[in-house]
């Protein structure tokens, strides 16, 4: 089996660290859970923040993002696909790619 190790959140690895964090289905509609702080029986102490980050507050945007850069540096190793991706993620230095994470993020906690 293949293994990558993902150290870095660039616009190649943010899909499957967004896998990592929400969840979704592999080529062979397998599901993977989201993380147990964002399913829908954990997430409601996020629902306030996530509600103001949806309309542009700095102050929850930002705490989403630590979030996610804290979710991110202790993720567990993750096969998909046939790959066994291991999370040791440091580098959180690519703008539009913790953009795109923190909108995912935020569709799971605020989703009806």
């Amino acid at each position: 089996m293949q293994t990558i190790t993902v150290r870095k959140l660039t616009p190649e690895t943010e899909e499957i660290c967004a896998i990592r964090l929400v969840g979704g289905f592999d080529s062979e509609r397998k599901h993977y859970p989201a993380l147990d702080l964002l399913r829908l029986e954990n997430k409601r102490q996020l629902e306030l923040i996530a509600d103001y980050a949806e309309v542009g507050c700095a102050m929850s945007l930002r705490t989403i993002e630590n979030f996610i850069i804290g979710e991110l540096v202790r993720a567990d190793d993750l096969v998909f696909d046939g790959v066994k991706y291991v999370f040791n993620v440091q580098g959180f230095s690519e703008p539009k790619s913790l953009e795109y994470l923190v909108w995912e993020v935020l569709a799971q906690i605020i989703e009806e």
